[in-house]
């Protein structure tokens, strides 16, 4: 059951994956919530008299074990 939406759905397009050293009920998480959550740590600014938008990505690591996650593999 993935942990952030507790649904146990499975598809080719959102498969559950394991990422990081936590276990048992917060182990599995789907590749959409993965995605979603992602963009909840990505900040985004507007810079004052530049043109442009500034992003600021915040440390990816699990909040439970605190491992790192490698995001390049999943989005």
């Amino acid at each position: 059951m993935c942990r952030i939406c507790h649904s146990d759905d499975v598809s080719d397009d959102n498969p559950i994956l394991s990422i990081c050293k936590c276990k048992g009920s917060v182990d599995l998480i789907h590749f959409e919530c993965l995605k979603a959550w992602f963009k909840s740590k990505l900040s985004i600014r507007e810079t004052v008299n530049k043109p442009g938008i500034t992003y600021v990505i915040k440390s990816f690591n699990c909040e439970l074990c605190k491992e790192p996650y490698q995001s390049n593999n999943y989005i």
